[in-house]
């Protein structure tokens, strides 16, 4: 993945207690506010410490009211170490001698969607493997205390079983696929064994049920719904093969969402995989792209997580 959108959780709930409260209502402040005032006051400044150097700012503000969403860069990168700049194309030419203080810095887009509820989103761009979300996180975690004592801050990544039961609500049901590397009857062992080495060493068995054109596989929700709330175990995915002793080790379902096609593991429902990978939309994955090129894919993107009937 050279460039992907990463969506996280934005909640908040009052200290010692189990209870979210409403964005939009935060000790009587609109959580739309703070986040404006947030970014506001890192527009000018770089964030750094004792130890390190790393440079955190806000390039953009974007502001969309009645959907409730903010947007636009951060300017982000990493210094605090000297180092050679040299020429890819010639290793003996020294470009430039960089200084402790200096940071290559490269615009990451982000989207806050704070609705008038318990559950807001942020989506924010991974370049590579530089992102902003720690330094984010900690800065924003810093302010919040200050203002409300009396409330946590939580920005944690989005489970595959939120994304499922997303997916299900929003989009249709085109693939289910059980991977496993025990063969389900000894037949093909035998068959197929080669110098005394078990097939399942060799290959993994795949069983896919794959809807026909223009068609979806919506018949089999209930079972996948049930999975998403915690009302069913795996088992009732492996039991639509009818093989004797086959048992998946992994299991994926793919989704059609508003035309876009979203998979998910089935067997780690509680793990983190809340990544649109962007990289087939840009037409170079080498160039940075503008703000105006990502903000269409990441609304999108939002689009299709949110509950557009909350």
């Amino acid at each position: 993945m050279a460039i992907g959108l990463m969506a996280y959780a934005f909640r908040i709930k009052e200290r010692n207690s189990n209870r979210y409260v409403n964005l939009d209502d935060v000790d009587n402040t609109d959580m739309m506010n703070f986040v404006q005032e947030f970014l506001g006051s890192w527009t000018n400044r770089f964030f750094t410490n004792s130890n390190s150097i790393k440079a955190f700012t806000v390039l953009s503000i974007n502001s969309d009211t009645n959907n409730r969403r903010i947007s636009g860069q951060f300017l982000s990168g990493e210094g605090g170490i000297p180092a050679e700049i040299r020429n890819v194309n010639n290793i003996n030419q020294i470009r430039y001698n960089k200084e402790a203080e200096d940071s290559e810095c490269i615009p990451l887009y982000y989207l806050f969607h704070i609705p008038a509820n318990t559950l807001g989103i942020i989506i924010l761009e991974r370049f590579r493997r530089i992102s902003v979300k720690q330094v984010l996180t900690d800065l924003m975690r810093r302010q919040f205390f200050e203002n409300f004592p009396n409330f946590t801050l939580e920005i944690e990544p989005l489970p595959q079983r939120r994304l499922m039961d997303m997916y299900l609500r929003d989009g249709s049901v085109k693939k289910i696929t059980l991977s496993s590397f025990n063969s389900p009857n000894n037949t093909l062992e035998e068959r197929f064994a080669n110098d005394n080495r078990d097939v399942e060493n060799l290959a993994t068995y795949e069983f896919t049920i794959r809807s026909r054109r223009n068609r979806n596989l919506n018949i089999f929700q209930r079972v996948l719904s049930n999975i998403a709330n915690g009302n069913a175990n795996i088992d009732a995915v492996n039991n639509l093969v009818g093989l004797h002793e086959f048992v998946a080790t992994e299991i994926n379902a793919t989704f059609d969402v508003n035309g876009k096609q979203k998979t998910i593991r089935l067997d780690q429902p509680d793990e983190i995989n809340a990544i649109y990978d962007i990289s087939n939309e840009l037409e170079d994955i080498n160039v940075h792209p503008q703000y105006n090129v990502i903000n269409p894919l990441a609304i999108e993107y939002l689009n299709s997580l949110i509950d557009n009937n909350r």
